[in-house]
């Protein structure tokens, strides 16, 4: 099974961790390489506790409202 952990930042300028297998690392390349040729990409892996999900990438202009909402998870730096 591949594995893919996506730790995000909590607030400004912290860290975020990318753990995984060579097989989910390997994925995650190749849809980075697919969303370049065309604006977007996804696929499928797990977590190690064994559950699925979606990881979907998509390019935008810099100035698309999309990169406006920051990406922070807690609240004091939403």
């Amino acid at each position: 099974m591949d594995i893919l952990q996506i730790y995000g930042q909590e607030a400004w300028h912290d860290d975020v961790k990318i753990v995984g297998t060579k097989e989910a690392l390997q994925k995650l390349s190749k849809a980075l390489q697919n969303c370049l040729e065309r604006s977007w990409s996804q696929f499928e892996t797990f977590v190690s506790d064994g559950e699925g999900y979606t990881i979907k990438l998509k390019m935008v202009e810099k100035d698309s409202a999309e990169l406006k909402e920051m990406p922070y998870s807690e609240e004091y730096a939403k």
